[in-house]
């Protein structure tokens, strides 16, 4: 975002960054705000371990951080209605980035519900059965990886995807665990050109970057990490790796 007048220095800034960007003295409000707001994740991340319902848990961390805003709030001097007020911006500047999360997901069940995404997998992956083992693997691998950013969802994407690999993979004489690596391989990159994931999506919109520049920028380097993963499946295919020790 460098040629849009980013400036990670604070060179360049309009007046209203400039104020963000002050210089500030560290005092006791600062550092009890700084050790609470670290402290929450703390607490929610032991909410499990310590026997928790974790049905409850994203209702647990919801709770946390309310709690935390308003402790928050309080040490650093706002008044309630301040508090209020301030609570309510936030909420707004999230809204457009809430509709986006959501939009993605809809798109997304709609290709899923609408047997879209099964039609995509089937098509892929039935010429696999004519390749060789060590270059099936590497289509599996290619083929997640295309599959990947059209189901953003890892439950849903292994449901439609792993019913239709496992007898690939056992037609090819290829370990199931080298089918899993595989799987594991292509659903992981790709999350960073997907239109249809929420946080990724969200992730923009919050940072008021244009997708499509983003999209150009990490591209590059989403194909160097596939081509990567492309040979470490390629060479444990052809050592025979079958990932029992």
């Amino acid at each position: 975002m460098y040629a849009d007048g980013w400036r990670p220095d604070g060179a360049g800034v309009d007046a209203k960054d400039a104020q963000v960007l002050k210089k500030v003295e560290m005092n006791w409000r600062k550092i009890a705000v700084i050790v609470i707001f670290v402290l929450q994740y703390v607490v929610i991340a032991m909410y499990p371990l310590l026997g928790g319902d974790s049905n409850l848990t994203f209702d647990f961390m919801i709770a946390i951080m309310l709690c935390t805003m308003m402790i928050v709030g309080f040490i650093g001097g706002m008044s309630p209605e301040k508090l209020g007020q301030t609570f309510a911006k936030g909420l707004g500047s999230m809204a457009f980035v809430a509709f986006v999360i959501g939009l993605a997901k809809v798109i997304s069940l709609v290709l899923g519900n609408g047997n879209v995404i099964h039609t995509i997998v089937y098509v892929l992956t039935k010429p696999l059965l004519t390749l060789p083992r060590s270059v099936s693997s590497i289509g599996l691998t290619l083929i997640v990886s295309i599959i990947n950013p059209l189901i953003p969802s890892a439950t849903s994407k292994a449901a439609i995807l792993v019913p239709i690999m496992k007898p690939v993979a056992e037609a090819l004489g290829m370990q199931l665990n080298l089918a899993v690596v595989a799987y594991q391989m292509g659903d992981s990159f790709t999350n960073l050109l997907s239109p249809l994931l929420g946080w990724m999506i969200g992730s923009c919109a919050m940072a008021d970057v244009p997708f499509a520049k983003w999209f150009r920028w990490v591209l590059p380097k989403v194909l160097i990490l596939i081509a990567l993963a492309c040979v470490i499946v390629f060479l444990l295919t052809v050592t025979g790796w079958s990932g029992v020790i």
